[in-house]
């Protein structure tokens, strides 16, 4: 994991703590009535910095007297084993070593807890979304203007304004961390429960939180501006290759990424993605020699633009 990143998301403990919670809850929910039920950990430590995910059979959340299955794989290694369960301190078999004991709670518990352990990692996470989206927006607006590469930067970030301002930013946060009114499922909810319920592949939860956060983050930017998710490979091509029409460049595109598809509209949208505020207007040449060319292009150019050109 980035070390930047460490500065901004809740620790190791924390997260594992929380997903693990968040899991019983999920798990916990599939039951029926209101008795008592054996929550198992959901990862087993390998050492003292590695974990790996638990695949317990028939779940998570077992009743008392349940016969579990469970195995792990580590470096390719599996591990596995089979026991009885009957009480936190009553476990017949071969319980995995390196997990924490059992929890033995009520399903209504498990489900409550479940749910405010939810909430209250998603609320961590709202810094760690915060630092990303703005340092997506710094990255956005340098690979629009063909500035000193395409990877996010955490120097100098006040002498590299982004695309959209903080009001936007804020407004791009809660819509992810909460969703909307007509969308409350967010993104980091999803992703949360994700994490509780799969094996995300063995990886450790802050790297896997943060590369997908990331990614999210700089789509969010980029949707906000109306950036087409292809749009950083046609400004490159455009940039390198100075097509004189868009027939020319959407042909080049064919050429270089035979599997996609790309349209006219598609690439008048990378084209004229732009800052929002302040800006420094992407060159609009391109569309101003095809709209000159082909009557039919539906562009607006406004005359400051025109005037520039």
């Amino acid at each position: 994991m980035r070390h930047s990143a460490m500065l901004t998301l809740p620790h190791p403990d924390t997260m594992r703590d929380l997903i693990t919670e968040v899991a019983w809850g999920a798990a916990a929910a599939a039951h029926e009535g209101n008795g008592l039920l054996i929550a198992l950990p959901h990862a087993v430590q390998i050492s003292k910095y590695a974990a790996a995910y638990v695949h317990w059979s028939p779940g998570i959340v077992v009743t008392p007297g349940t016969e579990v299955t469970w195995h792990y794989v580590e470096r390719k290694q599996k591990t596995s084993g089979t026991f009885i369960v009957h009480d936190v301190d009553d476990i017949e078999g071969d319980y995995p070593a390196g997990a924490e004991a059992p929890v033995a709670a009520t399903r209504g518990r498990l489900i409550a807890t479940g749910k405010t352990s939810q909430f209250t990692l998603v609320q961590a996470l709202e810094k760690h979304v915060t630092r990303l989206l703005e340092a997506s927006n710094r990255l956005v607006a340098r690979e629009i203007e063909g500035r000193i590469g395409d990877e996010a930067e955490t120097w100098a970030p006040t002498l590299n304004h982004g695309v959209a301002d903080e009001v936007a930013l804020e407004s791009l946060s809660t819509e992810l961390l909460w969703g909307t009114p007509e969308q409350p499922d967010s993104t980091v909810l999803r992703m949360v429960e994700r994490a509780a319920t799969t094996s995300i592949n063995n990886q450790p939860l802050g790297s896997w939180f943060d590369r997908n956060l990331s990614a999210r983050c700089e789509e969010a930017i980029r949707r906000y501006i109306d950036d087409p998710h292809i749009g950083r490979k046609i400004r490159r091509l455009q940039r390198e290759h100075q097509p004189a029409t868009v027939d020319e460049l959407i042909e080049l595109y064919r050429r270089v990424n035979p599997k996609e598809s790309v349209g006219r509209e598609r690439v008048f949208k990378a084209l004229s993605a732009d800052k929002t505020l302040n800006a420094v207007s992407h060159s609009l040449s391109l569309v101003v020699n095809v709209r000159e060319g082909d009557e039919s292009a539906d562009v607006e150019v406004s005359d400051e633009e025109q005037a520039a050109e």
